[in-house]
């Protein structure tokens, strides 16, 4: 690793994104502690680093929110062109799947809540030298309604979305459909959504003498939503230490 950041160090690169969690250590030691020590001395004329450290949970956190692991390096807060981000990808701790990044991450920083930065909002960040906080309500204002990434990730080609422009340059959605005859409820739209503004509910059966009835259309969607958004943002907050 060490040998990759200096290469592409010499190779003139403008940023280095390291998608290792560094809140451990190699199965090498000595590797490991030579990292550490390259770590510290990184030169202040070197491109900006942006670093990886896992989430961990905390049962006597009175947020409820994970705390972030401290860097077996240190946390390095003496060089300004370093940065922490949360990792690309993360092993669910339920299931053991790798799951999809998000945008945004809700943590708990010293006891108060924090939102913590993906890799691609704090490279972008420092590439146009925008606050990634207002990245982040540009990024929500248009993610919602058309940003597809539920679309992309279906296994099934369940969901079909079109959108359009608003007069203000801004897009909304058309149309949202989910196909009940394809939907194989893996949840992987769910998973997909940095907003969760697609979730799933704990209804598993459905009744239709139609064969237009199985398309699920923006609006069934959200009625089913106004109806059970109560149990759906109880089981947000359950589930919300394992996601």
């Amino acid at each position: 690793l060490q040998k990759l950041v200096e290469y592409a160090s010499s190779a003139n690169a403008k940023q280095i994104v390291v998608d290792v969690d560094l809140s451990r250590p190699g199965i090498d030691p000595k590797a490991a502690d030579e990292l550490k020590q390259f770590l510290k001395k990184y030169p202040e004329t070197a491109p900006q680093l942006i670093l990886m450290r896992g989430l961990q949970e905390s049962s006597l956190d009175k947020t409820g929110l994970p705390h972030f692991r401290d860097a077996y390096t240190g946390n390095l807060k003496e060089h300004n062109n370093i940065t922490w981000a949360q990792p690309l990808f993360s092993k669910d701790i339920i299931d053991g799947r790798i799951r999809r990044w998000r945008l945004i991450e809700a943590v708990c920083a010293e006891e108060i809540p924090a939102w913590y930065p993906s890799p691609q909002i704090v490279s972008l960040s420092l590439t146009s030298g925008m606050d990634w906080h207002a990245i982040e309500k540009e990024i929500n204002a248009f993610l919602p309604d058309d940003c597809k990434l539920c679309e992309a990730t279906c296994p099934a080609l369940a969901i079909t979305i079109e959108a359009e422009p608003r007069d203000d340059g801004s897009r909304r959605t058309t149309r949202y459909d989910i196909d009940l005859f394809k939907c194989i409820y893996c949840g992987y739209c769910q998973e997909a959504c940095p907003v969760d503004a697609i979730v799933e509910t704990r209804i598993y059966e459905y009744h239709f003498e139609n064969r237009g009835d199985s398309i699920m259309t923006k609006e069934k969607l959200l009625s089913v939503g106004d109806k059970y958004e109560a149990q759906i943002a109880a089981d947000i907050e359950a589930q919300a230490k394992y996601r």
